[in-house]
């Protein structure tokens, strides 16, 4: 199964702790409304501007996974007002995070992909190519050229649905300048494909199910946003208990995994 942002995002609040979010069970909602009747000690508009995140549902169906934003919230019946709207009902039993409003959504969406390329480059793969007849060179993908290439594998089956039976080449050679080329070192046939593996950092990702790349350590990506949580937060005596243990974490994650390059110099966790 494929690892999503949403689950980056909980796994982030989860090690981050319970000061950024409350866990909640409900007892109704709609796809534009939670109801927690339970919560009877909530004040009017406590909510507005955070965001909740369905982590699970009675059924294991949607909205499972999904964020919104929180527009509102009633105190006199419990009840909060989401806009987007999901795209299933929330029900009774249906469990959610609902996040502080100093975390905005689009602000936490940001912060992830941060950690994502603070945790540094990874193996991708880039299939957009395809050969033309008697062309050889073919406008390096967008990222694909700031080094050289891991592999090059060319199509070698154009019959058999779903199975291109890659075939590694090493007859290419990578044209440096503004605009990188792939130089294959003969003459294609028309209508195959071209697979670049190539060293890089995480596409942006931005919808709940957007797939995180396999290649990505999820402990290494979730410590590294969850401390940013706190760096964007604030360190102060309440939390610096709860930051310096996500930071010993990641230290120890960080010896277990050691990225290819980091994206820049590290940003976060100067409270220490």
């Amino acid at each position: 199964m494929s690892y999503l942002l949403s689950e980056l995002i909980q796994g982030a609040l989860a090690r981050a702790g319970g000061e950024f979010f409350e866990h909640v069970t409900l007892t109704g909602g709609s796809t534009a409304t939670f109801i927690d009747t339970n919560k009877d000690d909530a004040e009017d508009d406590m909510y507005n501007g955070g965001f909740i995140v369905v982590e699970k549902t009675t059924d294991g169906l949607a909205p499972q996974g999904e964020f919104t934003k929180i527009t509102d919230y009633d105190s006199a019946t419990m009840t909060g007002t989401l806009s987007p709207v999901l795209s299933a009902a929330l029900g009774s039993g249906d469990i959610v995070k609902l996040v502080n409003p100093d975390l905005k959504l689009e602000t936490v969406k940001m912060l992830a992909n941060y950690a994502l390329a603070d945790a540094g480059m990874i193996a991708l793969r880039d299939e957009s190519l395809t050969t033309v007849d008697d062309q050889t060179e073919y406008a390096m993908p967008a990222g694909a050229s700031l080094y050289d290439p891991i592999k090059v594998e060319i199509q070698s089956d154009l019959i058999t649905s779903g199975d291109e039976d890659w075939k590694a080449t090493t007859a290419f050679e990578i044209e440096p300048g503004a605009a990188p080329k792939l130089r294959l070192r003969f003459v294609p046939e028309g209508g195959y494909k071209i697979a670049i593996e190539y060293y890089g950092y995480h596409p942006a990702v931005a919808l709940y199910n957007d797939a995180i790349n396999e290649n990505v350590p999820k402990t290494l990506v979730e410590l590294v946003l969850a401390t940013e949580l706190f760096h964007f937060k604030g360190v102060n005596n309440d939390n610096q208990n709860a930051a310096n243990f996500v930071l010993a974490q990641l230290d120890d994650a960080k010896k277990s995994f050691r990225p290819r390059k980091q994206a820049h110099s590290n940003r976060i966790l100067s409270w220490r």
